[in-house]
């Protein structure tokens, strides 16, 4: 078991689960190695530079689903998570490994937040560092024809009927939106927030959306990690039906 020390909010995306590749700064031996993660005080999220605009959009769409809150990133000088460091395949592709020392980064396996955050200077035992919690993260149910949605404090308060949102789409949340290559299984959207929940018909005008700027043409970043200039997309979601 070993301690890492991350700026914020890096170290609270990564307890998250939204960061699958980690530069520990140094090589381990015997892997997978149980990884305590101490954060420390970083900048706000407006501000971090990420690697990647990639890496960003992933961040943005972490806090909108609510995985991270807002007090978990402004955390600092506590250990607030841990996850186990494994052997990253030689064939993977990552955008949090764009700019990382290979030798030193590793897979994040079983990420998770402390039940407490403790205090740096105490050391944990392998058990007391177990003892938390995995962020949910978007599901499908076993129908298919539900999409239950953890969403931030600030998304549930406004999902009425009649309101729209967006979610930055990452490629692991397409994965999940077009597991059956279509829109059309869906029949109810749920969110989720500190154990409440809205249900709503999903709507058939839920879907993809592209960035646009003030002349309605599609909104190109630079991509560090393709050396190219490419349009990120978004979810919007319609609530028009509110389900009982």
């Amino acid at each position: 078991m070993i301690e890492i020390k991350l700026k914020n909010p890096q170290a609270a995306l990564l307890c998250s689960g939204v960061v699958d590749i980690c530069d520990i700064g140094v090589e381990l031996g015997k892997l997978p190695c149980l990884v305590l993660v101490n954060a420390v005080k970083g900048w706000p999220l407006t501000l971090t530079r990420f690697e990647t605009i990639e890496c960003r959009h992933a961040a943005e769409m972490a806090v909108s689903l609510g995985l991270v809150t807002e007090e978990q990133m402004n955390l600092s000088g506590k250990i607030i998570g841990s996850f186990f460091a494994d052997r990253i395949p030689e064939d993977y592709c990552s955008p949090w490994l764009f700019g990382c020392n290979r030798a030193t980064s590793y897979w994040v396996s079983s990420p998770m937040f402390l039940d407490t955050p403790q205090d740096a200077s105490k050391k944990l035992t392998f058990s007391e560092a177990r003892e938390g919690f995995a962020v949910m993260k978007p599901a499908v149910t076993a129908s298919g024809e539900e999409l239950v949605l953890p969403v931030s404090k600030q998304t549930f308060a406004k999902a009425n009927v009649g309101q729209s949102f967006t979610i930055p789409m990452t490629e692991k949340f397409a994965v999940l939106l077009f597991s059956n290559d279509r829109l059309t299984q869906y029949t109810t959207l749920t969110l989720l927030c500190e154990g409440y929940n809205k249900s709503f018909k999903f709507d058939r005008e839920n879907g993809i959306v592209f960035p646009t700027d003030k002349n309605m043409c599609q909104k190109f970043v630079f991509s560090a990690m393709r050396g190219e200039n490419i349009v990120l997309p978004y979810f919007k979601f319609v609530l028009k039906e509110r389900l009982l």
